[in-house]
């Protein structure tokens, strides 16, 4: 079983603290004007969810399986399936449980596509090949 870290870009970072501090501030500063209210608590879900997408990104490769989670998103892949990785493409529309440009396109089955960010690129690459050698791999510029 090998679990590859997501890369945390320098652009998701500043989004996703900012994001958090806004939200820890505004839940602080609500509660000293008022007391604390039990409505709240509603700004702790997405600082919460946030936090939990950020520290717990990754994907496995174990028994021809590629697992994927990204906080509460969280999928399965069978290698077999996969037929082509661009590397250093970013994806805009679709399901990205990553945390950085430029990672890798995973193409699966006809027509699916997802987005992972792996840190070690050319370990998740090779990791892929290993369980699957007919997989195409296109490097983008």
């Amino acid at each position: 079983m090998k679990i590859f870290a997501s890369e945390k870009g320098n652009v998701q970072k500043i989004i996703i603290w900012a994001v958090i501090g806004l939200l820890s501030g505004l839940f602080i500063k609500l509660n000293d004007q008022t007391g604390f209210e039990w409505k709240s608590l509603i700004l702790l879900c997405p600082f919460l969810v946030i936090l939990w997408i950020w520290l717990q990104t990754n994907y496995t490769i174990a028994n021809d399986i590629l697992t994927y989670r990204s906080g509460p998103f969280f999928g399965k892949i069978k290698v077999n399936s996969i037929h082509k990785l661009v590397v250093n493409k970013t994806l805009w529309v679709g399901f990205r449980p990553a945390l950085a440009l430029r990672g890798i396109v995973v193409k699966y089955n006809q027509y699916d596509e997802i987005y992972f960010s792996p840190k070690d690129k050319a370990g998740f690459i090779q990791a892929l090949i290993d369980q699957n050698p007919s997989i195409e791999v296109e490097y983008e510029e």
